[in-house]
């Protein structure tokens, strides 16, 4: 469908049909090799089958990009009737029901009814051949003779219901209280819903949860006001349900998992973290739902969670609720929850221990995998197949795992994903056991997990599965994909080798965190300032370089994005282009980037940008990826006192154009003077001319600027992603066309960001013990406010 949009497109551009055919033949080789192959594991002997090898220009395109010969049978389009064929002719233990050629010829009525014998409502059609009844179009395992529902299933392990058989929790009886408490089975919550039911019941709550609720996707879809990730559409129609049917409904914010290990930093992903901002917005309407969110920190001790939790519900219900009572209510259901995990990993070594078949192990957020509307049946599917399922939470983990998994673990911020790494590695070492990975599209924090989920299990050369589910009902096409996984999964099981146990020191790539005399190449986040920045750091003597930014090498970038923010992947392709562009050597080029501690992508950065060079190779393997601080501390205190300079006059000018450009009366001066301003301060940096000479002649040039005081057009904030915010390509001159649009832009300097947030990044710095640089922040924030009072007066 976008194929067909895009050639359209293209011929109605002008393009000839020749350009636009070639166009197709690359973009499908590029999608192979992108999206479906590992390029890397290509060998020099290469066949392709199927009959769209017949497309001889295809196969060229193919010769082409890989500069190898691609053998083509004359009957490559009999390959997959004949790898049919073989796989029959292997397993065939019995007489076929194949009926001859010849049945072509007979005249086959056939008519539909539908099964009432159960909820599914199956349509079912009928064939009638010489007198035989042959039926199809069951859910459930019934044949058309057999007059009961059956279960599906028959490998006698059903994944949600074995779950659910696990019958620990709070056995206090009818409550109390009359105030219904609601809980939404939605994202984090879903994780910990049986820990907040007990918590509730033991409280003599009334507790009414949506994990039944069927409709939260499609429901959920039609609220949300964004194009969010499928569970957080699930999120609005779970609201939705809960709404008009309890007094509260119960979501906490939490940053971190309350299961995460000690001593770690485990995020939710951002969406999740103000899920229950969304979830406050969306309940107010007709019948507006009242809620309780308290912000639990994790990391604090129990006696601050269950304060915060106290001092919640005595908002609600003053005085009823004793601290006492909402402290035993939490110890109980801790207590509860861990015999529950203890339940799911006995569950499974009796399951898995005893079978000698292959089974497999779904891995992906709980909120996914273990909600039946959002997984789609996937675990139904494999048993249904006879393979039984198990969930990651079931896998029995060493205390000690092993420095190289464990360095790639503190690279991932996000709480799920490390733990489906950890798992997948699990997975990837226990013979019969076999890793599906279950996921969402858009999901930023899984399309990182993805790549380094198959790293591993390249590693260790064993086969896996990735399905991802979006907002669509339908689960047309996984049945498919996932009986080919189960005949790849048995494939390797029968050829058996010794286990392997592969050194994982390429998890993740390495980065720098010293320039050692390379060339340094700056991204070009902020059309304005990063010039300010590079020319600073040449003051130093570094020889720093800005990257070009372009429209092409932007569309370029997607060539090897699988779901990732787009700014990791253009800052990739421009350093890639740079250096071809200029000929540099790889092995003595660095690119700079910064490494934050935030929920959000930021933290891959660095890995992940060498991890894709790695992939593209031609030499760029060799070049570097340096990992440093926004304030450039780690280099000198000289060079951080400038590139305060660089944020906080680059930022203010900015500001400044935004305030003045909309009511100029020379359209187009604005522009010019802060053309000539940025050159003016760049040659401040590098020259080390005085900064107070500099500005002053700056703002002079302003003061010559005419423009219209007294009336004020609409005021715009812009919010974002640096990135995408601050770069004029990326946001396609967005500033410009609010101009033009009749408003004005306020723009937020870097320094005032900083300001803004610089008390909760040192909060966070210490819960993870990182004295020595909260200190360093300390004594830069004092150098920076003697800085403000002297030249920034707001």
């Amino acid at each position: 469908v976008f194929m067909e949009r895009d050639i359209n497109h293209l011929l109605e551009s002008g393009y000839e049909i020749n350009e636009v055919l070639a166009t197709v033949l690359h973009s499908v080789r590029e999608n192979y090799l992108k999206k479906v192959a590992n390029e890397a594991q290509i060998g020099n002997h290469i066949c392709f089958q199927g009959a769209t090898a017949k497309n001889r220009a295809l196969v060229s395109a193919f010769e082409q990009r890989l500069g190898k010969p691609v053998y083509v049978s004359k009957y490559c389009h009999l390959t997959g009737a004949l790898g049919t064929a073989l796989l029959l002719h292997e397993e065939l233990t019995e007489s076929t029901s194949f009926r001859g050629i010849k049945i072509y010829n007979t005249q086959i009525p056939i008519t539909t009814e539908t099964c009432n014998l159960c909820l599914n409502r199956c349509l079912i059609s009928i064939a009638e051949i010489n007198g035989e009844i042959e039926a199809y179009g069951f859910m459930c395992g019934r044949d058309y003779s057999t007059r009961k529902y059956i279960h599906a299933g028959t490998c006698g392990f059903d994944l949600l219901k074995a779950r659910s058989g696990v019958k620990i929790g709070s056995t206090k009886k009818a409550p109390a209280r009359k105030t219904v408490i609601g809980i939404p089975a939605a994202l984090h919550i879903l994780d910990d819903l049986e820990f907040w039911k007990d918590f509730f019941i033991e409280l003599s709550f009334p507790v009414k949860t949506s994990e039944k609720y069927k409709d939260s996707l499609r429901i959920g879809k039609r609220m949300a006001g964004a194009e969010f990730c499928a569970p957080v559409d699930a999120m609005y129609g779970h609201i939705a349900y809960l709404k008009e049917k309890v007094d509260y409904i119960f979501m906490p914010s939490c940053l971190e998992s309350r299961n995460k290990p000690a001593k770690s930093e485990r995020n939710y992903c951002y969406y999740t973290q103000f899920s229950p901002s969304l979830a406050y917005l969306q309940g107010k309407g007709d019948h507006e739902a009242r809620f309780i969110s308290p912000l639990l920190d994790f990391n604090k001790n129990k006696d601050q969670i269950i304060m915060l939790l106290h001092r919640s519900l005595n908002s609600i219900l003053p005085g009823e609720i004793l601290f006492e009572h909402v402290s035993r209510a939490y110890l109980k259901a801790e207590n509860y929850s861990q015999l529950r995990k203890i339940s799911f990993i006995e569950l499974y070594n009796k399951e898995f221990l005893t079978s000698k078949d292959i089974s497999v192990v779904c891995l992906g957020r709980p909120y996914v995998v273990l909600s039946d509307v959002l997984n789609k049946g996937i675990p139904d599917i494999f048993s249904r197949l006879g393979i039984k399922a198990f969930y990651q939470d079931m896998i029995p983990l060493e205390k000690e795992t092993s420095q190289d998994l464990n360095r790639l673990i503190k690279k991932i911020p996000w709480h799920f994903a490390a733990m489906i790494l950890q798992v997948a590695e699990k997975v990837a070492r226990t013979p019969r056991l076999y890793p599906v990975f279950i996921t969402a599209f858009k999901c930023a924090p899984d399309s990182f997990v993805i790549e380094y989920f198959k790293q591993i299990l390249h590693l260790y050369e064993k086969p896996y599965l990735i399905i991802q589910i979006d907002e669509h009902d339908s689960n047309v096409g996984y049945e498919t994909r996932i009986e080919a996984a189960i005949r790849s999964f048995r494939n390797h099981n029968l050829k058996r080798k010794r286990q392997k146990y592969p050194a994982l020191k390429s998890l993740p790539p390495e980065v720098s965190y010293k320039l050692n005399g390379k060339i340094l190449l700056m991204p070009c986040w902020d059309t304005f300032i990063s010039p300010l920045i590079v020319a600073n750091l040449r003051s130093a003597g570094i020889d720093a370089r800005l990257m070009e930014t372009s429209e092409l090498s932007i569309r370029k970038s997607m060539a090897h994005n699988t779901g990732q923010c787009l700014p990791i992947n253009i800052i990739t392709q421009d350093y890639i282009d740079y250096i071809e562009a200029y000929n540099l050597n790889p092995g003595n080029t660095i690119l700079w980037m910064i490494e934050g501690w935030l929920s959000c992508n930021l933290r891959q950065y660095p890995s992940y940008i060498k991890k894709l060079l790695n992939n593209y190779g031609n030499g760029l393997e060799k070049a570097s990826v340096y990992s440093g601080q926004i304030t450039h501390s780690e280099l000198s205190l000289q060079v951080t006192y400038h590139a305060y300079f660089a944020y906080m006059l680059g930022g203010l000018f900015k500001k400044l154009a935004c305030r003045i450009r909309p009511y100029e009366i020379h359209e187009g001066l604005t522009d010019n003077i802060l053309i000539r301003i940025q050159k003016m301060l760049i040659d401040m940096f590098e020259e080390k001319i005085s900064i107070e000479k500099t500005v002053n002649r700056c703002i002079g040039l302003f003061d010559g600027i005419e423009y219209g005081k007294n009336d004020r057009k609409p005021l715009v904030a812009i919010f974002g992603d640096f990135y995408v915010r601050d770069n004029d390509m990326m946001n396609q001159n967005l500033i410009k066309d609010i101009e033009k649009a009749g408003g004005e832009v306020f723009t937020t300097p870097y320094h005032d960001y900083v300001k803004i947030t610089i008390e909760n990044v040192l909060r966070r710095s210490v819960l993870r013990g990182e004295h020595l640089e909260i200190g360093m922040n300390r004594i830069l924030l004092k150098l920076f406010k003697i800085l403000d009072d002297k030249h920034y007066k707001p």
